[in-house]
């Protein structure tokens, strides 16, 4: 209910619908406490498939031009809502506004993400940007969602970011604290960080964004060789000419 309330704290200009996905739950108070809410809010049910197919759902059934991404154990600063949407109205271009997180929960000391503005060469290293962000629906659907498949999953934020960025949209990042993340032992988060999983998902990452990986290198390369300006020194043509050189040899 944390979550709910948090939302019901706005007081601005804009009007909201609150949609709850249940992905399969089984716990008999989640299941009655659904029931309960259902009476005033919008509440789909659907098998466990994962947080992808759980946002995809609400986001088509969705009526706003907006989207805010929240789990049921996060929270949200109500002005998220107006600095999220005053943003997106600001300019057209802007798909995308993200701010930083308050940290609160049993496990405040474990290693934590820090959201900082957009750069697709550190995006591409890994992910600082929580799905806990305000979106165009139309951003949701240029991209066709969140992908839904097995070897996504918890890669599926970071993939979306990525997909929203080839598609020409922009990012806008707003350095204040408006929304809180409960840092729980034995979330995702956490395992990730426990089964050291960072490399094999960054090399998944690189796989489904190949071009775009390969555009990013080709353009640090030719920026890093124009500064130089030196033939003898050209260190990202001196990597590649080993790394090929490897290759001949093995």
């Amino acid at each position: 209910m944390d979550a709910i309330n948090s939302v019901h704290g706005y007081s601005g200009v804009y009007s909201y619908e609150i949609i709850i996905v249940d992905d399969g739950s089984t716990d008999q108070y989640t299941i009655e406490l659904l029931e309960e809410l259902s009476k005033n809010y919008i509440v789909e049910h659907q098998a466990n498939k994962g947080p992808a197919t759980a946002r995809n759902t609400g986001c088509k059934i969705a009526n706003g031009k907006y989207l805010l991404f929240l789990d049921s154990d996060n929270k949200i600063d109500p002005k998220y809502i107006d600095v999220g949407i005053t943003s997106l109205e600001s300019d057209i271009n802007i798909g995308v506004v993200y701010a930083s997180p308050y940290f609160f929960g049993e496990n405040i000391s474990s290693r934590k993400f820090i959201a900082k503005p957009f750069n697709i060469n550190k995006m591409l290293v890994s992910n600082y940007i929580d799905t806990c962000a305000v979106v165009r629906k139309e951003v949701w659907s240029s991209v066709g969602g969140f992908d839904e498949s097995p070897e996504m999953f918890t890669l599926e934020d970071w993939d979306f970011w990525l997909r929203i960025y080839e598609k020409g949209w922009k990012f806008m990042f707003i350095d204040k604290q408006l929304f809180y993340y409960r840092l729980r032992n034995g979330s995702l988060m956490d395992k990730s960080h426990k089964t050291n999983t960072g490399n094999k998902a960054i090399a998944h990452i690189y796989k489904r964004h190949a071009l775009l990986v390969a555009k990013q290198h080709q353009r640090l390369y030719e920026s890093l060789d124009y500064k130089i300006g030196s033939k003898l020194l050209r260190p990202y043509r001196f990597i590649k000419r080993i790394v090929k050189q490897y290759a001949i040899n093995s």
